[in-house]
This record gives C-alpha cells, structure tokens and sequence, in this order.
C-alpha cells in the first residue's frame, strides 16, 4: 500500500514539474518569482488536441487561457463570405485564449489543431489574478497584445492587396519563423518546416485551390526555392520568397517572434 501511494505521489511531482517547466519557457511567465508560478500552476492541467480539432469556437467564451507545450495550433477569423482569414499559427510556448478572459466575451475567432497538440490549460481566473496583482507580468502582457493586434492588422490590410502567390510566400515564411528548423541538408541554411502540410491544407488557410496551390509549389520547386514530397517542405532560398512578400509585414513578423520567444 505504502508503495503505491510512493508512486502516485511520484508521478503528480513528476506532472507539476513539468506544468512548471512549461510555464517557465514562456516569456510572460518567465519573469515571474517562484512563488507566483507556484500559484498560478493551481487547477492546471494539460489537454491532448488531435490533428484538426477545435480548442474553442467563434462564439465560445472558454475556462481557460491556453500555453501550448507542443505542436502547432492554427488561428482563423471566419469572413461573412463563408470563407476564414488565417491569422497565423500559434507556435509552442506561446499564449492565447488571453483576449477573451481579460474581457470576458465571447471570441471572434476559431482555434484548431494543426497536428496532435498538447497544451496546459490555466483557469482563467489564475490568469486575471495575475493580472491584477502583478504589475511586471502587465507590462509584459499589455506589449505582447499591442504587438499581436498591430501584426493582426497589418496582415488583414495586406491580405486584400496580395495575391494568392504573394499570401503562399507569406505563409511559408510564416511557418519557417515558427515551425522551421534551420537543416543544411540539401543547401546551407535551408529550413525545414517540423509540420507535415498537404496542399489542401495550404489551400484552405489561404481561402483557395489545390490546384492554384500546386501550381507555385511547382514553379518555385523548378527554380530551386523550396523541395516539397508528401507534405515535408523544405525553403532552400529564403531571400527569393521574401521579395513576393510586403517589407512590412516581414519586419512585424521578426519583432513578434522576437517578443514571442524572448
């Protein structure tokens, strides 16, 4: 008896430590002392997501702020079109779900697994504690939001003047800010996307064909820009796809990642 109860004590240190390993590799949390991290993991716990299942809902006003610990979770606002604009992906040690527990209201956007997802749900109620009573983690906060929501807007007034081959570009410099790791295998310094993506899926963030989709690939495949097999991308020549997309939303992109990651 005394054995088990050895064990299970075991495995819940070995589920708070790891809670609080992943709160520690995100920026806002980072700069909080020991004692507040240790509050806030309160009531925490982590949530599996499978590729393509919603986390929550236009409409929904969750429980919950989400830190993803692993994978990649896709943000879209959907358009009185029928059609969904691609906010872009969240990447890992990221947060969201914070718009709608500081306000309380309903979200405007849908969220989604890209792939099988893990995340660490945070009460809300942790969540506006923190907010209340530490100052630090407000500033923090408050230049993070400010920095989203100016990355949001420039991308939407972007997206109505690019075209489709101009938005693909984008959205594989994207993904290789966010879900690329720099490999060298077939040429120096290119990068290689650690998510699996299929054309239709390409084709569905960015409200077009896979047939328009497969068209690019296949032009910047021939020039030696990208490999693309069975949904592996690899960017051989970053410089070239840059020059189909606006300066200024390059230059948003590298100040968020840099504010994202610390």
């Amino acid at each position: 008896m005394t054995g088990t109860s050895d064990n299970n004590n075991k495995s819940n240190d070995s589920m708070t430590d790891e809670k609080y390993l992943t709160l520690k590799k995100c920026t806002l949390f980072s700069i909080l002392p020991e004692a507040v991290l240790q509050q806030c993991l309160v009531n925490t716990k982590f949530k599996h997501y499978e590729n393509g299942e919603t986390i929550y809902d236009v409409g929904d006003v969750p429980d919950y702020v989400f830190l993803v610990k692993k994978g990649f979770v896709r943000l879209e606002i959907p358009l009185p079109e029928g059609e969904a604009f691609f906010v872009g992906p969240i990447p890992e040690t990221a947060l969201f779900g914070d718009h709608e527990a500081l306000t309380n209201a309903q979200s405007i956007a849908r969220t989604s697994a890209m792939e099988a997802v893990s995340v660490l749900l945070i009460p809300r109620s942790n969540f506006v504690h923190l907010f209340n009573t530490e100052i630090q983690f407000v500033q923090a906060l408050a230049k993070q939001l400010a920095m989203t929501s100016r990355f949001t807007c420039m991308a939407m007034a972007h997206l109505f003047k690019q075209s489709v081959e101009n938005k693909l570009a984008s959205l594989l410099l994207v993904l290789a800010h966010t879900k690329g790791v720099q490999k060298g295998e077939r040429q120096k310094n290119s990068i290689k996307l650690s998510i699996n993506l299929s054309q239709d899926q390409l084709a569905e963030m960015l409200s077009t064909s896979r047939q328009t989709v497969n068209k690019y690939l296949g032009t910047w495949k021939a020039k030696g820009w990208i490999c693309y097999h069975q949904s592996e991308l690899e960017i051989l020549n970053y410089d070239a796809l840059k020059t189909l997309t606006s300066s200024e939303v390059m230059e948003e992109m590298d100040a968020l990642k840099n504010l994202l990651r610390g």
